[in-house]
């Protein structure tokens, strides 16, 4: 469930510096957290920030979070 992933969330969050690219983050993660056939989370993989979408075990999509963008 992505509300145990808030602190990752969080941390983030508190790299992007755009308003609008917070914004954005922000909308899609609290939309991933309405979707029921999916498990969404934050990660981070060394330096990258990433936000993957599973379904059915296998990761649909994700983006990658900068700190002016999502990739």
């Amino acid at each position: 469930m992505i509300h145990d992933h808030v602190p990752v969330l969080i941390k983030h969050l508190d790299t992007i510096v755009s308003g609008e690219v917070r914004a954005a983050y922000l909308y899609l993660t609290h939309h991933a957290a309405t979707l029921a056939d999916f498990d969404c989370r934050p990660q981070n993989k060394g330096e990258v920030r990433d936000f993957r979408y599973y379904a059915a075990g296998e990761q649909a999509f994700a983006f990658i979070v900068n700190q002016g963008s999502l990739l």
